[in-house]
């Protein structure tokens, strides 16, 4: 059972984007199941790391984009990856310190605080600027 499924909600209108925030759900759901199995701190460190690889890569493409198309708030849209990125750090030290249940729900309330404030609230408002520039 999925815990968070992709719908048109989620849709950013960039096709790019909306393929890689879909890889935050595969993310999401992979760890709850786990974690219904009892194996969510077997698999926390895969987790973090594969969102760390996810960040640098998708987080770097929407700045790339916003500086290359002069996005007005290019610079608080930057700062809120910053402290996605460093929370998933914190996180990942906080395994390493030997606390991985405590560790493991705090990534499942990230990885939907990604879905539902980050891209629902913070990257839709990009959609129309990007849409306007002919990016889809």
């Amino acid at each position: 059972m999925l815990i968070k499924e992709w719908n048109p909600s989620f849709s950013v209108n960039v096709k790019k984007f909306d393929d890689q925030h879909m890889r935050i759900f595969e993310l999401l759901n992979e760890l709850h199941a786990s974690m219904k199995e009892g194996r969510g701190s077997l698999i926390i460190m895969d987790t973090l790391n594969s969102l760390i690889s996810f960040t640098d890569t998708h987080f770097v493409e929407e700045e790339q984009l916003m500086f290359s198309t002069d996005y007005a708030n290019r610079v608080k849209h930057i700062d809120l990856h910053i402290k996605i990125i460093t929370n998933i750090y914190k996180l990942k030290q906080e395994f390493v310190s030997g606390d991985s249940d405590i560790v493991t729900i705090k990534t499942l309330s990230l990885l939907n605080d990604l879905l539902v404030n980050h891209i629902k609230i913070e990257d839709k408002k990009y959609s129309m600027f990007f849409n306007d520039k002919g990016i889809c």
